[in-house]
C-alpha cells in the first residue's frame, strides 16, 4: 500500500511478483581445448550470483586455477580457468557458488569440447572445392 505524505487519504496498492535474474552465459572462450587438459579458458555470465568461491566441474572434475571477477556496474561475473584432463569429446561444464549444494539449481551449464591430441585432425583452412581435370585432358 502507498500513500502520499501530502494527501494520506489517496493511497494505491497493488500486487507484484519479484522475479529474480536467472544467470546465463553470455561467452566462452575458448569452446573446445585439448583432452589433456592445461587449457586456459574464460566465461562470462551475466546475473552470476558473484563469489570468490565459485566452483567449475567439467565432466565431473574440478578445474584448476579459477579466478573469478565481477564487472564494474556488478552485472556480469568473468570466470577463468584451467580445464583439468577428461576424456575426449563433448564435456558439460557446469558452474555454481562453491556455497551452492550439489545438484546446484541456478548452476550455468554449456558445453566444452575436448580434442583428442593422439588423433589426426583436419585444421583451417580446409579445401571448399577440389579441381578435377577437364574431361580428355
Amino acid at each position: 500500500r502507498l500513500s502520499t505524505v501530502s494527501r494520506p487519504d489517496l493511497s494505491v496498492s497493488f500486487t507484484y511478483q519479484y522475479l529474480p535474474a536467472i544467470p546465463s552465459l553470455v561467452s566462452l572462450t575458448p569452446t573446445k581445448g585439448s583432452s589433456l587438459g592445461g587449457e586456459r579458458a574464460s566465461l562470462t555470465v551475466s546475473n552470476f550470483p558473484f563469489s570468490e568461491s565459485t566452483t567449475i566441474l567439467l565432466f565431473g572434475q574440478t578445474a584448476l586455477a579459477v579466478n573469478v571477477s565481477r564487472s564494474i556496474d556488478g552485472q556480469q561475473t568473468y570466470v577463468s580457468f584451467t580445464t583439468p584432463p577428461t576424456i575426449p569429446g563433448s564435456v558439460l561444464i557446469s558452474l555454481y557458488p562453491a556455497t551452492c549444494a550439489v545438484p546446484c539449481g541456478s548452476a550455468v551449464r554449456t558445453q566444452f569440447y575436448q580434442t583428442n591430441d593422439n588423433l589426426a585432425a583436419l585444421v583451417p583452412p580446409l579445401p571448399s572445392a577440389v579441381p578435377f581435370p577437364a574431361a580428355g585432358v
